[in-house]
């Protein structure tokens, strides 16, 4: 449990760097969003290429992995007729909500949280796959054509066809997985610059976090308290709970197992949400907001988990 409490803190250590460089002017918000364009097109790509293509991806394709996805894309239709039929969100905001909802922080949370309190790290991996090579690519593909659209463009199909191609953690997703497949390594002379550009990435995310936590509303203010609730309840209750009716009563997996899953789809939403919104410029509070609630709830949820799995 101690781990699970060393990574929250360790990443609210960072925010808070971030929010007293705003404070302090350092950093106003010209510098979160170049923060945001350094993290989303150089260093998250770096960090996504070389995770991937170190990844044994046919050793993880498992029911896990199909749990995950099946929890994860569960509570995003969820939000997503919410958003659109009731809230009346728009296309790019209501991808941005079903991200959060179902987006876990499965890389600087999920694999220490495996590693220390699973005692297995690799449990992290099937959930990282699902995100980097499933729901972040679709996600893209919806912004980038909303996008297009809002700056009049043409949107053929395609143009449609060909954003995953054009977009850099896309690119950096299909490449890994590739290298991976192939079982072809990285070159050392590249493999090194990789490392130390895809080491920016998280510290990147965090600060960027922290620049908006000061320059902008507080959190609950700037989106509705019903749409937020809602949200986080998708992420920290309703999708724990979707993992386990799956690989408990429908997989019928081992107990271990389902206690891996159940814990990993526990987690807060990722940061890379909250990049990813600040990049395209929509939903950047509503984004802010469930990562940040989710977080500080998630000091609470994850113990209960774990509690509740007999786990440490």
């Amino acid at each position: 449990m101690i781990s699970v409490l060393s990574g929250l803190g360790t990443i609210a250590a960072v925010v808070l760097v971030g929010v007293a460089l705003a404070h302090l002017r350092v950093l106003d918000g010209n510098g979160q969003q170049v923060l945001a364009r350094i993290t989303f097109t150089v260093a998250t790509p770096a960090l996504i290429l070389t995770l991937m293509s170190r990844t044994d991806i046919t050793r993880i394709v498992s029911p896990s992995l199909a749990v995950a996805a099946c929890a994860s894309l569960l509570v995003a239709l969820v939000w997503v007729g919410l958003a659109r039929l009731r809230w009346r969100r728009g296309a790019a905001e209501t991808v941005v909500g079903a991200w959060s909802a179902g987006y876990v922080n499965a890389n600087n949370l999920g694999i220490p949280v495996a590693a220390f309190v699973l005692g297995d790290a690799s449990a992290a991996l099937p959930v990282l796959l699902l995100q980097m090579v499933l729901l972040q690519p679709l996600g893209l593909v919806v912004l980038d054509v909303c996008a297009a659209r809002e700056r009049g463009g043409r949107v053929s199909v395609g143009s449609v066809l060909s954003r995953p191609f054009r977009n850099p953690m896309t690119v950096a997703t299909l490449a890994g997985v590739a290298l991976s497949l192939l079982e072809w390594s990285i070159p050392a002379p590249v493999a090194a610059p990789l490392d130390m550009l895809g080491a920016m990435s998280v510290p990147a995310m965090l600060l960027a976090f922290g620049v908006s936590l000061r320059l902008g509303p507080l959190p609950g203010r700037g989106e509705p308290p019903a749409q937020l609730a809602t949200l986080v309840a998708l992420k920290l209750v309703v999708m724990p709970a979707v993992a386990w009716v799956l690989a408990a009563l429908v997989w019928r997996l081992e107990p271990a197992t389902v206690a891996a899953v159940v814990l990993m789809a526990g987690l807060p939403s990722a940061q890379n949400v909250f990049i990813i919104a600040t990049r395209y410029r929509v939903g950047v509070l509503l984004a802010r907001d469930v990562v940040f609630l989710s977080t500080v709830l998630s000091f609470a949820t994850v113990l209960l988990l774990a509690l509740l799995l007999r786990l440490g």
